[in-house]
Formats: structure tokens, C-alpha cells, sequence
């Protein structure tokens, strides 16, 4: 086995040399998460919700502690990686990551305020009409988009522990012949990049046809006690 990612924690996080199994529990299991959730997309180019790693393929997306090393805490993770894992974490990372750097504080916007700027562009006719077939011929895209977005928010609850523990850092080594990288997260980044990767955003509406079979109940606290169960004409699925 080969080391092939570090992490790395510094500040008030450790102590000589030592770190909680209470810090440890709020990382390395969504780490793992991040890493289940690559091997799957890489395997199949796709992520479904709540989806995870099939039991057969656990050995490809398995790390082992290798031993702490010494200075800030140094954990080398070991295994047989998938090939490409590793980088391709890196890359759903690098955009992400540097606006989180680049600006001390992030700006957001309501989901009002959003609807109704894309009211106003569909009005004024500054927004395309979108199909399901248009969409449809730009899966690859949209795969990606979605695998990014969960992997990504699995890497920021893993920072969450920096919220707590004063001046601490947690870094993220990707070990590659080709390109290693490495994702330092002070709480303002680590807050940052949470909401970059968070932030709910409204998308350009999309026509969609077909067939309305009837409505079902929601359970749980929705604002509207029902769902539609719709046919795509198109695909002949059913959605809600």
C-alpha cells in the first residue's frame, strides 16, 4: 500500500502530539463518505441519492491510519485507491476552494430574491427556452454537477469541527505523480467554502411534458401536503 492522501491538523485541535476520538468522529467518517461517494462516480459515472459503496467494492475506496508523524498532527491515509480518486477529489475541490480563499466574507441571496430575478428574466425574454431533450443531451454534464456537489458537502461537514477549536486547521494532501495538491482549511475558509457548497440556487426553469397520473401525500412538514406523480413524455419515467 502507498500513502496517497495526508491530513493534516494544527492548533488547538491536538494536543502534544494527540487528537480527540470526538474531533476524529466529526471527520474522518465523512472523509470516507467524500472518498465512497468518488470510487462509486468513477465506477459508473453517475451518483444517486442516499446511494452508497457496494460491499464488493470496498477495497477500492478503503484507507488505513498509517502512524501520526510529528509537528502538527500528521495523518498519512493509506490503501489501494481506486485509480484517479484521488485526483479527481482534487479537481471537484479547485474552484471551489479558491473563491473560499479569495473572499473574507461570502455573499448570499434568498431563494425569494432568486425566483424573482428569474421572473423578470423570463419576462424580458433574456432566458432561453430550456427542454427535457436539451437537457437530456447534456447528462454527462449534470452527472458531474450532482457527484461534485455531494462529494463536496461531505468535505464540509468535515471541517465542521473548526467551528470549535480556536486557530485550528485541518489540510487535505492529494498524493499524485501527476499533480498533488493540497486544501488548507482555517475556520473563515472552512466557512466559506460551506456556504459556496451549500448555497441553494435556482436554476433556469425547464419545460417539461407528459402526463399528471394523480396526486400523493407527503408525510413529514411540507408546506403543501401533496406531490404530483407525473410521466415524462420523453423518457416515459416517472417523476414527482
Amino acid at each position: 500500500m502507498e500513502r496517497q492522501i495526508i491530513l493534516t491538523f494544527d492548533g488547538s485541535i491536538i494536543k502534544n502530539n494527540t487528537i480527540s476520538i470526538r474531533a476524529l468522529a466529526y471527520t474522518l467518517p465523512h472523509f470516507q463518505r467524500a472518498i465512497d461517494k468518488t470510487v462509486t462516480f468513477t465506477q459508473t459515472g453517475q451518483l444517486v441519492k442516499f446511494s452508497t459503496l457496494k460491499s464488493k467494492d470496498y477495497s477500492l475506496a478503503d484507507l488505513y491510519l498509517g502512524e501520526f508523524e510529528e509537528g502538527s498532527l500528521r495523518i498519512p491515509l493509506i490503501g489501494d485507491l481506486l485509480g484517479g480518486v484521488g485526483d479527481k477529489i482534487g479537481n471537484f475541490l479547485k474552484e471551489p476552494y479558491e473563491k473560499a480563499c479569495a473572499k473574507t466574507e461570502m455573499p448570499t441571496t434568498s431563494l425569494n430574491q432568486q425566483i424573482e430575478e428569474k421572473k423578470s428574466r423570463l419576462s424580458s425574454g433574456a432566458i432561453d427556452e430550456i427542454t427535457y431533450h436539451k437537457i437530456s443531451n447534456h447528462s454527462e454534464r449534470l452527472e458531474h454537477n450532482f457527484a461534485q456537489s455531494s462529494i463536496l458537502r461531505d468535505i464540509s461537514t468535515m471541517t465542521s469541527p473548526l467551528s470549535t477549536y480556536d486557530d485550528s486547521s485541518i489540510s487535505i494532501t492529494t498524493l499524485s505523480p501527476r499533480n498533488s495538491q493540497t486544501f488548507f482549511f482555517d475556520e473563515r475558509i472552512a466557512s466559506n467554502f460551506r456556504k459556496i457548497v451549500r448555497s441553494k440556487r435556482v436554476l433556469d426553469p425547464i419545460i417539461y411534458t407528459g402526463f399528471l397520473k394523480g396526486l400523493v401525500e407527503q408525510s413529514g412538514s411540507a408546506k403543501f401536503g401533496f406531490q404530483g406523480r407525473f410521466i415524462n413524455a420523453e423518457s416515459g419515467k416517472e417523476m414527482t
